[in-house]
């Protein structure tokens, strides 16, 4: 029986502020079309209503994305020159390579990358959750975060993106620090936040907070860039 050859699992690698900064500000004109009054999918489709269906949601943001990239000029830097094509959930191995049905709602992954790291394990991981009546903070962690502390997703990476679809008045870093407090049992210890920062610096007219987590097993903890995207935000 012929084995494949099994490249070494790499370094967690890290993708330049720079980039994710550029990333960040194309994903806030993503949502900023989505939003627009009257938007469209395509001249002849409906009008987009279908807010409350997050994959739905998540589906027209990473279209409006590639078209930005295709045309290039509408985020300095966010373009097919830096970026490759979005696709949207595609299934990954976690980091023990024992489960392969995990998926990340989309990777952003720039064309180029370190010499000698795998393409396929190199990007920004994202995750996206609905924060509503009926969808809560706590849904967001369990189900959202808990999934990078698990080496499910971005287990190659240093740090992954958490997008949050919010439909209540509830905001960063209140909330998220309520939901971690509200968390008491014992296979959630390590989603608790152990070094929350603003990074209103790095991400100029996006509110961005950071959290960073232990890992499993992973000696390299992930960080996490969390973007909330209310929706009647306004860019």
């Amino acid at each position: 029986m012929t084995q494949l050859c099994i490249r070494p699992d790499p370094t967690p690698q890290e993708i330049p502020r720079r980039s994710m900064a550029i990333v960040a500000k194309a994903i806030l004109l993503a949502w900023d079309t989505l939003n627009t009054p009257g938007y469209r999918p395509s001249p002849n489709a409906p009008i987009f209503t279908s807010f409350s269906d997050e994959n739905d949601v998540t589906d027209q943001l990473v279209t409006i994305l590639n078209t930005m990239a295709d045309n290039g000029d509408a985020v300095l830097g966010f373009s097919n020159e830096y970026f490759q094509t979005i696709e949207i959930g595609s299934r990954q191995p976690n980091a023990a390579h024992t489960n392969f049905g995990n998926q990340p709602d989309f990777v952003i992954r720039p064309q180029k990358r370190p010499s000698g790291v795998p393409s396929a394990t190199y990007g920004v991981y994202v995750e996206c959750k609905t924060i509503d009546e009926t969808k809560g903070i706590n849904l967001y962690i369990t189900k959202g975060i808990k999934r990078f502390v698990d080496e499910r997703y971005a287990w190659s990476m240093k740090h992954g993106l958490m997008l949050g679809y919010v439909f209540t008045d509830e905001r960063l870093p209140a909330a998220l620090d309520t939901g971690f407090t509200a968390l008491r049992k014992k296979e959630y210890k390590f989603l608790k936040s152990v070094s929350p920062t603003a990074q209103s610096a790095l991400f100029p007219g996006c509110e961005v907070h950071e959290t960073t987590h232990p890992r499993t097993s992973i000696s390299t903890p992930i960080r996490l860039d969390h973007m909330w995207l209310p929706r009647d935000f306004s860019y």
